[in-house]
């Protein structure tokens, strides 16, 4: 129910500062900005960092309700991302020192989206990764992004997942599911009882500004950036009505997450949220 929801912020929205000026110093400035949760992802974990997030929290009061890792050893992505493959054990001890039992990975590799086989292997070894963290108090779950709304002989990938892994969440992003051609708040209910996650991620139309072309681009057509990330309740979706369909489906933690800033800083993007969520009635959430 509403009242067991935690809204928070996902790391990508002050992975800058951390860079800057450590884990510890940016877990006070998110709390003294009123933040009390978040969900660790884009943020490279070793000893030491594990030291500063766990004085942080006993300092500041903030809970990691969520961390990263990815099923495979890290190909695409920038950063030290741990993998259930080859740091297993390392990965449960920061989990355990940080109170943590909620861990989730990124989308599959777009290959894995080429053709039935590929998406059913790859929903086997979540499913053997989602027990074997069980075993350890650890549930499990899978960041959707637009890729899974594909078909494969009419049925969606997404479902494919969900059916060749029953022991796996699924963490849905309400942004992504706007791309993928859903509607949030439908899947919501349709999962009910599929993890406890969900990124509030709010999607806007960008006024149409025309770039200067290059001189070798003469010609082509002035290219514009129209779908945007944008903050909570800044953007067309109905995030109020996303939180309370995902308090009554089981969803308790949610985090925040912008992918883009658009002239604001991460703070700002992080603060405007905060501002729209209590107008919105959520002020006892964060």
């Amino acid at each position: 129910m509403l009242e067991d929801v935690k809204i928070g912020v996902n790391g990508p929205l002050f992975k800058d500062s951390v860079a800057q000026a450590g884990i510890y110093e940016t877990m006070r400035r998110l709390f003294l900005m009123g933040v009390h949760y978040i969900e660790l992802s884009q943020i490279d974990l070793y000893p030491d960092t594990v030291k500063e997030l766990h004085r942080g929290m006993e300092d500041f009061g903030i809970e990691i309700l969520a961390m990263t890792a990815g099923l495979l050893p890290n190909r695409f992505f920038p950063g030290r991302i741990l993998s259930l493959e080859e740091d297993f054990e390392e990965l449960m001890g920061y989990m355990k020192e940080l109170h943590c039992e909620e861990l989730r990975i990124v989308s599959a590799p777009p290959l894995d989206f080429s053709s039935r086989e590929h998406v059913i292997s790859y929903a086997e070894a979540c499913e053997a990764a989602a027990l074997r963290l069980l075993d350890r108090g650890v549930n499990f779950s899978y960041h959707s992004h637009c890729p899974e709304f594909c078909r494969f002989d009419g049925m969606l990938a997404i479902d494919l997942y969900l059916e060749q892994a029953p022991h796996m969440g699924m963490e849905i992003c309400s942004y992504w599911m706007q791309a993928g051609g859903a509607d949030t708040e439908e899947l919501i209910r349709r999962y009910q009882g599929r993890g406890r996650l969900l990124h509030l991620k709010d999607y806007r139309i960008g006024k149409p500004k025309e770039r200067i072309l290059l001189p070798e681009e003469k010609g082509a057509p002035p290219r514009f950036e129209l779908c945007q990330t944008a903050e909570i309740g800044e953007g067309n979706l109905d995030m109020a009505g996303i939180i309370r369909a995902g308090a009554l489906c089981g969803r308790p933690y949610m985090f925040i997450e912008q992918d883009q800033h658009y002239g604001r800083t991460e703070f700002e993007c992080i603060e405007k949220s905060y501002e729209n969520l209590r107008r919105m009635g959520f002020g006892e959430n964060l």
